[in-house]
């Protein structure tokens, strides 16, 4: 038998307690309730989040080879 570690068996338990928690919901409910859960986590511990822009991260990252 394998042994895991307890943090990844804790992820594990949160993911399966998330999924229960949603299952029976439609899918724009479920959206919702995801969303609005990482907002207020976020806000709890004071975690801003900056936005970017993909079109300008790509910009950053893509060079050119001449």
């Amino acid at each position: 038998m394998k042994k895991y570690d307890a943090s990844l068996v804790e992820v594990w338990d949160w993911k399966d307690k998330v999924y229960r928690e949603i299952k029976d919901l439609p899918v724009r409910d479920r959206l919702i309730k995801i969303k609005n859960d990482a907002e207020r986590i976020l806000s709890d511990r004071h975690i801003e989040l900056k936005s970017i822009s993909l079109h300008k991260a790509r910009q950053q990252t893509i060079r050119p080879l001449y």
